[in-house]
C-alpha cells in the first residue's frame, strides 16, 4: 500500500534525486542544429519543490523528457538518483521511467473507460503488482488528492480539475523518486489551477515529494521553493523563494463556480 508518510525519507535514504552537468540537446532542423539545451546544469535534492520557468519552445520541456527518460542529451551528464541516463537502452529507460518518475501533463490523459482507481492502477500494472493489491495501494493516493469516496468515478463525470487530481495520484502511486509536472495548469482555470497548486504544495510539505514544475508562467514558480529561468536553451537564473506564496490561502481570493463541487485540498 502506498505509504503517505515520511517513512520513506530516512536519512540513509536522502540523496540528490537529480544532477544534469553540462548538458546539450541539439535538434537538426533544415540546414542545421537547432540548439535546445546549451550546456546546463542544475541539481535537485529531494524534498525540493522547484520551478522550470521559460517560454514554450525555449528549454523547459526538452528538460523534463530527457530527466523523465522520454529522450535523450545530445551530451552532458543526466543523473537520477545517482544512476546515469547516458547509454541506457529503451527497455532500461522505460524501467527507470516506470519506477522513479511520475508524470503530469498538461492533458490528463485519463483512460476514459476506466474509473478513477483503475486510471491510478495503470501505474502499478507496469511494474508488475497484482490487481488485487494494486486496487488497494490506488486509495491512498485518491485520498492524497481529495478524491476519497470517487474511485469508481468515470472521467466523463469528472471535472478537469478532477482528472488532474486523478493524474497526480497516478503519478505518485509508485513513490517514485520525483514527480515531472509539465505545464500542469495550463488546460484549468483560476481557481483549479490554484487547487492544483495548492495539492502540489501539500504533497511537497507533508509528504516530502520531490516535484519539478515546467511552466511558461513565472506566477506560477512563486508557490514553488525554488525557480530556475531557462531562455533560448541557457540556464539565466536559479533563485530561492524564501517566501513561497500559499495556494490555500489565495484559493480564498478567487470565486468558485456556483455549480461547482467542492474538494478538499
Amino acid at each position: 500500500m502506498v505509504c503517505m508518510d515520511r517513512k520513506h525519507l530516512s536519512p540513509e535514504r536522502v540523496v540528490r534525486v537529480v544532477e544534469v552537468i553540462d548538458m546539450v540537446k541539439d535538434f537538426t532542423l533544415g540546414v542545421g542544429p537547432v540548439h535546445g539545451l546549451i550546456k546546463i546544469t542544475f541539481r535537485i535534492e529531494r524534498g525540493e519543490f522547484v520551478s522550470i520557468i521559460g517560454p514554450p519552445g525555449w528549454g523547459k520541456s526538452i528538460s523534463v523528457r530527457i530527466i523523465g527518460c522520454l529522450d535523450k542529451q545530445t551530451s552532458g551528464t543526466c543523473l537520477l538518483e545517482g544512476i546515469s541516463l547516458n547509454g541506457l537502452g529503451p527497455d532500461q529507460l522505460a524501467e527507470i521511467r516506470n519506477k522513479k518518475i511520475g508524470f503530469v501533463c498538461q492533458q490528463f490523459n485519463l483512460r476514459s473507460g476506466n474509473s478513477a482507481a483503475e486510471n491510478v492502477e495503470v501505474s502499478l500494472n507496469h511494474v508488475g503488482v497484482a490487481a488485487g493489491e494494486a486496487r488497494e495501494r490506488a486509495i491512498k493516493p485518491l485520498q492524497a488528492v481529495g478524491m476519497a469516496g470517487h474511485e469508481d468515478r468515470m472521467p466523463s463525470r469528472m471535472s478537469g480539475c478532477e482528472q488532474q487530481r486523478v493524474a497526480i495520484a497516478r503519478a505518485i502511486v509508485n513513490q517514485p523518486a520525483i514527480v515531472l509536472a509539465d505545464e500542469p495548469t495550463g488546460a484549468l482555470d483560476a481557481r483549479s489551477s490554484m487547487e492544483i497548486l495548492a495539492i502540489f504544495q501539500r504533497l511537497n510539505r507533508e509528504y516530502g515529494i520531490t516535484i519539478m514544475l515546467a511552466t511558461h508562467d513565472p506566477d506560477l514558480a512563486k508557490y514553488s521553493k525554488r525557480a530556475i529561468h531557462i531562455a533560448a536553451g541557457k540556464i539565466e537564473s536559479d533563485t530561492p523563494i524564501i517566501e513561497p506564496r500559499d495556494a490555500v490561502r489565495d484559493l480564498e481570493n478567487i470565486p468558485a463556480s456556483p455549480s461547482a463541487e467542492a474538494a478538499p485540498v
